[in-house]
């Protein structure tokens, strides 16, 4: 919803000419949003968590908070778990807002037609 709503704005900011150029850009805007919310994450884990170490008592830190590390056999099962976790989720989400709402909002109203 967010992601709708900053990129619907921002497309509207720069007033197009066109509706097909609008919705290209929106199209394009939208594509670019929802990939980099779903996998920063991952690019998070797999590329820079743990790359700077540091030794002890001189740990890297980033607006005053330690840098965090990977355990010692490696970053890869929470990167798994991680992916897991995202891909799964976005069948769930598809799952229920193509089959579960609409049986939700019909049942519904066949409800209010019997009172």
């Amino acid at each position: 919803a967010v992601v709708s709503t900053q990129s619907t704005g921002m497309t509207e900011w720069e007033n197009h000419k066109t509706q097909v150029e609008y919705e290209n850009n929106l199209t394009i805007r939208r594509y670019i949003f929802e990939v980099f919310n779903f996998y920063s994450s991952l690019v998070y884990i797999g590329f820079f968590k743990g790359k700077t170490n540091g030794y002890p008592g001189h740990h890297p830190r980033v607006f005053g908070v330690k840098m965090e590390d990977c355990p010692p056999g490696g970053c890869i099962s929470e990167l798994a778990t991680q992916m897991a976790i995202i891909l799964a989720g976005k069948q769930f989400i598809f799952t229920f807002s193509q089959f579960v709402i609409p049986i939700i909002i019909s049942n519904k109203a066949s409800c209010l037609k019997k009172i």
